[in-house]
């Protein structure tokens, strides 16, 4: 993932986990900045080629 500087990735548990929502992570984003994917169990991040595609039967969010 050395192509992709700017991707981080940080999974959010929101219905099982009360110490990391994706409350959380708009904070955490807004201070470390970037481009920011937060993911269920249920979301996956695909990278082909240098594109980005989350896949999901789940909920998520993208950050940037």
């Amino acid at each position: 993932m050395t192509d992709l500087p700017e991707l981080l990735a940080l999974a959010a548990r929101a219905e099982t986990d009360s110490t990391n929502t994706i409350a959380d992570a708009e904070r955490w984003h807004e201070e470390v900045g970037g481009t920011a994917y937060v993911l269920d169990d249920e979301s996956a991040i695909v990278v082909t080629d240098g594109g980005v595609e989350v896949v999901s039967e789940g909920r998520w969010r993208r950050f940037s």
